[in-house]
């Protein structure tokens, strides 16, 4: 099955620890919005790499790489039972940026066009987690016909009183709802 599906159109995302395959299909709205939204942020990038400082030239070399696959293999630690999950998760992201001296993109995104969405909550919290925070942004996009959402995620790190080591944490910094925020009279 497998197999059969390398070839079309769909993203996979496996999650070894739970046994899941998810497959997805975008659609229209859902490709044009990800190509616009890709093509604003190497914009935005190319305006800041022509600056003449360390800034611009770090700018300069991130890349974008689309939905090409990441394979998350840290460990995520579950509290208080001292296990360690070190399998290797999947995704494809609808879109990152990554500077060619990272392990990982410093920013994801997923684009959801439908009504309960996907879970951009637990995405986002996978892709930091599971990257030990080298992801810096995850960027979730829920594109509905009234109300739509745009919230960023970011790895935050919390010391607790009396330990030495700070433990990474997810943090939602924006969410917020826009109504109207995109229609186009193309069919799903």
């Amino acid at each position: 099955m497998i197999g059969a599906l390398k070839g079309s159109r769909c993203s996979l995302d496996y999650d070894p620890t739970n046994s899941l395959l998810i497959t997805r299909m975008p659609s229209p709205i859902h490709k044009f919005f990800t190509n616009l939204l890709a093509n604003e942020i190497r914009d935005q990038l190319k305006g800041i790499s022509e600056r003449a400082d360390k800034v611009g030239h770090f700018a300069g070399q991130i890349e974008y790489g689309g939905s090409s696959r990441v394979l998350l293999r840290e460990g995520i630690s579950d509290e208080g039972l001292g296990v360690t999950d070190h399998v290797v998760v999947r995704r494809e992201p609808d879109g990152q940026f990554q500077h060619p001296d990272a392990a990982y993109p410093g920013v994801v995104f997923e684009v959801s066009c439908s009504q309960d969405g996907k879970d951009l909550k637990k995405l986002a919290s996978d892709y930091i987690l599971r990257s030990n925070g080298d992801i810096k942004a995850v960027v979730g996009i829920d594109i509905n016909d009234e109300v739509s959402t745009v919230s960023l995620w970011r790895p935050y790190y919390v010391k607790e009183e009396g330990e030495e080591l700070e433990l990474l944490e997810v943090r939602q910094e924006i969410s917020c709802q826009v109504s109207y925020l995109f229609r186009a009279n193309v069919p799903y």
